[in-house]
């Protein structure tokens, strides 16, 4: 390989690319990996542009995550807290610095 190009040049992955497939395959839910606890939160946050949920959609998964809190009594922990606003939108994620 050494001083030839590769006849097709490799495209970096664009996430809202991505999430555009899923959805027109009708892949949700997935999951998406990714190397490293920051890298794993900034894909997350940077989704959501590309995320729309009904209203509907909405309002049962906010209920079920706020039972779910609750049952488990960790409303208050911080990483609930920054996880809210994705999960509203259809999105979470997990790494080793989760609760």
């Amino acid at each position: 390989f050494r001083g030839r190009r590769p006849k097709d040049p490799v495209v970096p992955n664009s996430l809202p690319r991505l999430i555009e497939r899923i959805k027109g395959e009708d892949g949700f839910p997935c999951l998406y990996f990714a190397f490293g606890r920051k890298l794993t939160e900034e894909l997350a946050y940077n989704s959501l542009p590309n995320m729309q949920l009904c209203k509907v959609e909405k309002e049962e998964i906010e209920k079920r995550f706020s039972e779910l809190c609750e049952k488990y009594a960790v409303q208050n922990e911080p990483t609930i807290k920054k996880l809210t606003p994705l999960v509203r939108n259809g999105l979470a994620y997990h790494h080793a610095g989760n609760i």
